[in-house]
């Protein structure tokens, strides 16, 4: 199995229900003055099901990182409970989009991209967005056979 995914891959990933634990950056700005943003996500590596549409999930823990990234908005809601409600497991994502964007003054020797991760919930209006030049995946571990879309911590560890 493959263990880095690039731009290149981009129409044949899906990154519907995987869920995202942690969200960072990385900024150069000595040399270059270029940020990344990282993503820490349960990739579904594939959708196994069987004859009696049981389905079980191949997945790995995996970085998720956005190259060049600018204009990065964030807009995640868990409403609220009165401080009683814990969150439980990742935000799961609805899908991952990009629009190309003409006129860019960022990569003037390659395509630049508008993003858009809509997150499931906590609230339908939640969701990352940012531009960046393109991304570089990278599963952390062999996938494994779990019944449900979501390793647990000890699974997760490397």
């Amino acid at each position: 199995m493959r263990k880095t995914y690039t731009n290149e891959d981009f129409e044949n990933m899906s990154w519907h229900d995987n869920s995202v634990y942690g969200i960072s950056w990385e900024m150069e700005f000595e040399s270059t003055h270029i940020s990344d943003l990282i993503l820490d996500i349960d990739y579904i590596c594939e959708w196994v099901c069987g004859p009696e549409k049981s389905c079980g999930f191949k997945v790995s823990p995996a970085d998720l990182i956005f190259h060049g990234i600018t204009d990065l908005k964030i807009n995640i809601d868990w409403g609220d409970s009165g401080f009683q409600n814990c969150i439980e497991g990742g935000l799961p994502i609805m899908e991952i989009t990009r629009e190309r964007i003409q006129n860019q003054k960022v990569y003037l020797d390659r395509p630049y991209y508008k993003w858009l991760i809509k997150l499931q919930f906590p609230a339908q209006e939640s969701f990352i967005s940012f531009g960046a030049a393109g991304f570089t995946q990278i599963l952390r571990k062999e996938p494994i056979l779990i019944e449900s879309q979501s390793l647990t911590l000890d699974q997760r560890k490397s």
